[in-house]
């Protein structure tokens, strides 16, 4: 999922090692890649920070050629402390070790580099509801908002809000070389009164829209301000009736095209 990225990620780093697990868990003590056979001279393979006390003691010999140690994943610190002394210096010194990249590295020598922790795109893919949201997210998604600034309170007195403030960069290159550049602006407010009555209004405005054609042609995309306003009565704990309104906008190069409005109604039980 995240090979593709262009923002160093944390699984990133894992997938770009030839020799590493296909199902990774953060944190884990398990040893989880294919057979050692399955290396060149001089790859790399990644290892789960606490796993390296079994690589140590139960596969690191079974590698006779050159290979580069990638470790992470994990919030361990690599040194002889942590790891324990013997540990370290049997992964440390052994001869066919070339060089030992580490996500939160403590301790220094030759062979030991500082690897960054990188972006966590996994959470919200494996585990959304660990960091407050109910759908997953892929690292394209989450690379396309990449500023976003969250506040609210819930029940001063019978007001409750919460707000989402967000700035997004995106661009993405195709097969035939073309491009497309996206920065857009966006934000939502929701107030509730007395936890019955409330209004979701949002607000987002594309700030630069360009399509680079294979010919190296760039095409503007025309767009205005987009708005959504949702109005909430809330009659029990589990039924509600929404009506919202907006603002729509088919897009076209180099053109501003189709502008429109849309309104809904609608009720949700179990809400």
């Amino acid at each position: 999922m995240e090979s593709y990225q262009k923002i160093v990620s944390s699984r990133g780093i894992l997938c770009s090692c030839d020799l590493y697990s296909r199902a990774p868990t953060s944190s884990t003590p398990h040893v989880e890649f294919g057979e050692s056979g399955e290396l060149a001279s001089g790859g790399s393979i990644y290892c789960c920070t606490d796993a390296l006390e079994n690589f140590a003691n139960g596969v690191i010999d079974e590698f006779s050629m050159p290979f580069v140690l990638v470790s992470g994943d994990s919030d361990t610190v690599v040194s002889p402390r942590t790891l324990g002394q013997g540990v370290f210096e049997k992964i440390l010194t052994h001869p066919t070790l070339l060089r030992w990249y580490a996500q939160n590295l403590g301790a220094a020598g030759e062979e030991l580099h500082f690897l960054p922790i990188g972006v966590d795109y996994h959470t919200m893919w494996t585990r959304p509801h660990l960091v407050g949201y109910t759908v997953r997210r892929s690292a394209f998604e989450q690379e396309r908002v990449l500023f976003d600034v969250r506040f609210g309170m819930v029940d001063r007195g019978p007001i409750s809000f919460t707000s989402a403030t967000g700035l997004s960069f995106q661009n993405e290159t195709y097969s035939d070389n073309a491009s497309t550049k996206l920065v857009s602006f966006g934000t939502t407010w929701r107030l509730f009164y007395d936890r019955t009555y409330g209004i979701n209004v949002g607000v987002n405005k594309r700030l630069t829209y360009e399509f680079t054609d294979a010919a190296n042609q760039v095409h503007e995309i025309p767009s205005d301000l987009s708005y959504s306003v949702l109005f909430v009565f809330r009659q029990a704990m589990n039924f509600a009736w929404e009506f919202g309104f907006s603002n729509a906008q088919s897009l076209k190069l180099g053109e501003n095209w189709r502008n429109g409005w849309s309104w809904n109604l609608q009720w949700h039980f179990l809400y």
